[in-house]
């Protein structure tokens, strides 16, 4: 659990923004609508779940308090930096 937030932690999963995003949807148990529901449209989390598009850094933060996560849990690492 997160000292910070008292949050548990969530592994960060590997791949692209929409699988992370996906992954942890999922996690928390949320369906594309109930996520919807709370502040990203609807269109945008298909968009976002299949690849055709990257979020702003807004969007991101709101889908991280959406989902209960850190900001971070849905960043990519990119490989080439580890």
């Amino acid at each position: 659990m997160s000292a910070q937030t008292g949050r548990p932690r969530i592994p960060a999963p590997s791949g692209s923004f929409g699988e992370r995003l996906y992954l942890l949807r999922n996690r928390a148990g949320l369906s594309c609508l109930e996520l919807a529901n709370r502040g990203v449209s609807l269109s945008a989390i298909h968009l976002l779940e299949s690849g055709r598009r990257q979020p702003s850094y807004a969007m991101a933060c709101r889908l991280a308090v959406a989902l209960g996560c850190r900001l971070t849990d849905l960043q990519v690492v990119d490989p080439a930096r580890k």
